[in-house]
């Protein structure tokens, strides 16, 4: 493990704070997930309305589906999905985080979104 001196020395004043401190934390999260080997799961946002006992079990199989192709997808693919679509972020911010052009970014979001379209497709999901 780095030395906290090493880890400050490292930041760049030109760049966001919040991008350097994120890809710390996107850094640290892939290095656990190598080392576990496991697979993170996302939290999904409640319905409104509490549904009857069977729509939440075919929301639970639904979510469960949606976390599985998420897994399915390549590391760099999952994380532009999940900081532009369950972070909010912008283009601009995951390019940061992720240390690469916004155009690479844009192109894997591309991929990984006809990627999800194909995996939930199989799954029955999508029509």
């Amino acid at each position: 493990m780095p030395r906290l001196g090493d880890v400050l020395g490292s930041f760049d004043p030109k760049q966001r704070f919040f991008s350097w401190v994120c890809r710390i934390g996107v850094n640290e999260a892939l290095n656990l997930l190598k080392r576990r080997h496991r697979s993170v799961v996302l939290a999904f946002e409640p319905p409104t309305r509490r549904p009857d006992p069977e729509q939440r079990a075919a929301g639970a199989e639904v979510g469960l589906k949606i976390q599985e192709a998420l897994d399915a997808l390549t590391p760099d693919y999952r994380l532009v999905v999940v900081l532009r679509h369950f972070q909010g972020l912008s283009y601009q911010e995951i390019a940061e985080i992720a240390e690469v052009p916004v155009k690479t970014v844009k192109s894997r979001l591309f991929s990984a979104r006809l990627c999800l379209r194909d995996l939930l497709l199989r799954e029955g999901l999508l029509q």
